[in-house]
């Protein structure tokens, strides 16, 4: 929050806190000194969650959600990582897939349903239900200290994506048994998939012009889904 003090448009690591709270008041801070910060959610801005986006305009109707996890914190801890992130790491690095929820589910998040809630103490499977006002449903599974992928589908009646690795996508028409694969943006084999496409959004920014950097409050929104998952 010393950076709000200054007239800086700050592009902050993911996420913005430890927690909840702590994202709340780095949140306050920011509108109280009347900054402008961001998010650098990269997986925002890969050429393949931007084609699924634009895909999804022309294909309406309800939407399921399945977003696939997978977090091994004591090899992040026996890496050097600090305790307090490590006891924090469905915020610190279940933030990634877990924001795909905000971006490809719509209206109001209505409801949680644990299915197989976390256990702190033992953990294993997390399993859990989204459903949203506007119909679509989400579905999170996490698999903590096992085996697993990260992974996102997105499927409609009449077109399925999904993204894995999630640099990449395909998609598999209805009565079709055939995947289809998107062509990867240049500059996501050229950079660090997504940085580029989010320096020029931040290039934006600095030129007054339309962006689609992720806020602040869009990264609360996240960690407020992940908190809700994990009875955090």
């Amino acid at each position: 929050m010393e950076a709000f003090k200054y007239p800086w448009v700050c592009l902050i690591e993911k996420p913005a806190g430890y927690d909840v709270p702590e994202a709340e008041a780095i949140l306050a801070a920011a509108r109280i000194n009347n900054r402008k910060a961001f998010l650098s959610l990269n997986r925002r801005q890969y050429s393949s969650t931007h084609a699924v986006l634009g895909d999804l305009e022309s294909h309406k109707g309800q939407r399921l959600v399945h977003v696939y996890d997978q977090e091994n914190p004591r090899v992040a801890f026996e890496s050097g990582q600090p305790r307090k992130v490590v006891d924090n790491w469905m915020f610190a690095n279940s933030i990634h897939v877990i924001d795909y929820f905000s971006l490809f589910c719509r209206g109001e998040l209505l409801s949680v349903d644990n299915l197989s809630p976390w256990r702190p103490n033992e953990p294993c499977f997390v399993l859990a239900k989204l459903t949203y006002s506007s119909g679509d449903l989400g579905m999170y599974e996490a698999v903590w200290e096992g085996p697993g992928p990260w992974a996102v589908t997105v499927t409609t009646h009449s077109r399925r994506w999904e993204l894995r690795p999630l640099e990449q996508a395909v998609f598999q028409d209805y009565k079709s048994r055939q995947m289809e694969s998107i062509s990867v943006h240049p500059w996501d084999t050229q950079f660090k998939p997504g940085l580029r496409r989010q320096a020029e959004e931040a290039m934006r920014v600095l030129g007054g012009e339309p962006h689609h950097l992720a806020t602040l409050e869009d990264g609360l929104q996240t960690m407020n889904i992940a908190a809700r998952i994990y009875g955090k």
